[in-house]
């Protein structure tokens, strides 16, 4: 019997069916439908990773990260983290594999990591280096600018498969900030100085998300022209712009600089003889991390006493 074109076409179709029943029925194979697609994440560097699987062993060299693994809900594929990482409870429990910034790669290493999540930066890029050719894989990330936290909670969540709950995340923190700065938006805006080191002076430019907070809680920035994320300035350069209000961060961790009044020549300022320096609570203010909508709000209590007399009590 002769097969028209059709009759074969049919035939082919039918035989293909067959053998593809066939491979789901006694092969332990899965089918391609079931073969999850590989999670692809760009990091801060350009770099392109690429996991077939959420990771399960991760070192965490950054803080910030840290903390938006526990608010993830991920804290169990914690196995190793920086010494700075003090937040939140439990975390102290987690092995301490040393330096945030010039890891210690040994001591990295020795926790079997899948992932390890690095500061991009030029001053950290040996350890990105000796991750690379360890074949260790490893993500780096940003977080000088508030578009950096929503970005790093995206691709985390997104690593993690853990997506539903990274959206919820960054929309509460979204929130948290909406709210003050409507709360801000008709006060007057005393000019601040962000006083982060002495000596020599040291400040906040634009670059750095704390000029964004201050915009936020109801303040200006008096170096906020400045590019740089963290200035070296001159007391000359802060009298000329002559701010209504001197902030102080300080710590338990933030230790060493001595109070603006204390230090010789600053009387000079206006802000230093009226008494306008407040103290502000660096942590968490100092971390760009899941409690920074927190933190912005005391922040404003600080600017704006007379405003948020609720949050300070």
């Amino acid at each position: 019997m002769t097969l028209s074109g059709r009759g074969r076409r049919l035939v082919g179709l039918a035989v293909t069916l067959c053998l593809v029943a066939g491979a789901g029925a006694g092969a332990p194979e899965a089918s391609a439908q079931n073969v999850s697609p590989p999670i692809l994440i760009i990091d801060d560097l350009g770099r392109r990773i690429e996991f077939d699987h959420p990771p399960c062993r991760i070192v965490s060299l950054i803080p910030a990260a840290t903390e938006i693994l526990y608010a993830l809900g991920a804290e169990a594929c914690l196995v190793g983290r920086s010494t700075y990482d003090d937040y939140p409870r439990g975390v102290e429990s987690v092995p301490d594999v040393g330096r945030a910034i010039g890891a210690d790669v040994e001591r990295v290493v020795d926790r079997r990591p899948d992932l390890v999540l690095l500061i991009a930066g030029s001053d950290n890029a040996r350890s990105v280096d000796d991750f690379q050719r360890l074949g260790v894989p490893s993500l780096a990330l940003r977080m000088n600018r508030l578009p950096e936290l929503r970005s790093a909670i995206e691709r985390l969540g997104r690593l993690l498969g853990r997506g539903a709950a990274a959206d919820s995340l960054w929309e509460a923190i979204a929130r948290e900030l909406d709210d003050v700065a409507s709360r801000t938006a008709d006060l007057e805006r005393p000019v601040v100085y962000y006083d982060i080191a002495y000596p020599p002076p040291i400040t906040i430019g634009h670059g750095s998300y704390l000029d964004t907070l201050i915009t936020i809680a109801g303040g200006r920035n008096a170096f906020h022209d400045v590019g740089a994320p963290s200035p070296t300035i001159s007391l000359e350069a802060i009298a000329l712009r002559d701010p209504d209000l001197i902030l102080f961060p300080v710590s338990g961790a933030w230790g060493g600089t001595s109070h603006p009044a204390e230090r010789p020549t600053w009387s000079s300022l206006r802000a230093v003889r009226t008494g306008n320096v407040r103290r502000v609570e660096a942590d968490p203010l100092h971390r760009l991390g899941p409690r920074i909508g927190r933190a912005v709000r005391t922040l404003a209590a600080v600017i704006h006493p007379e405003a948020f007399a609720e949050e300070s009590q």
